[in-house]
């Protein structure tokens, strides 16, 4: 929902369509980094299953919680844009 939400956000602010598809998401970043579709899918299917443990191992506290998840997850949307930009 949050890689949903920041490219309809990214489309917006860039003037297209925000139900135009493009290869803005999160795994085509990753696609553009990495080639084998197995390690993408370790690789989300990690970040989903991460936070989980995350949240069962040391408490409920969500606000602290979703600041550093999220903060992870623009620190490796912003460097996986910078590759996907010096190759083109």
């Amino acid at each position: 929902g949050i890689d949903m939400l920041r490219v309809f956000i990214y489309r917006i602010l860039k003037k297209k369509n925000p139900f135009q598809g493009d290869s803005e998401h999160f795994h085509h970043l990753l696609e553009s980094k990495i080639n084998s579709h197995k390690i993408i899918t370790l690789i989300i299917g990690l970040s989903l299953i991460i936070p989980n443990l995350v949240i069962i191992i040391f408490g409920n506290d969500m606000l602290i919680f979703l600041i550093i998840y999220l903060s992870i997850y623009f620190f490796i949307v912003n460097y996986l844009y910078k590759i996907k930009n010096s190759k083109a």
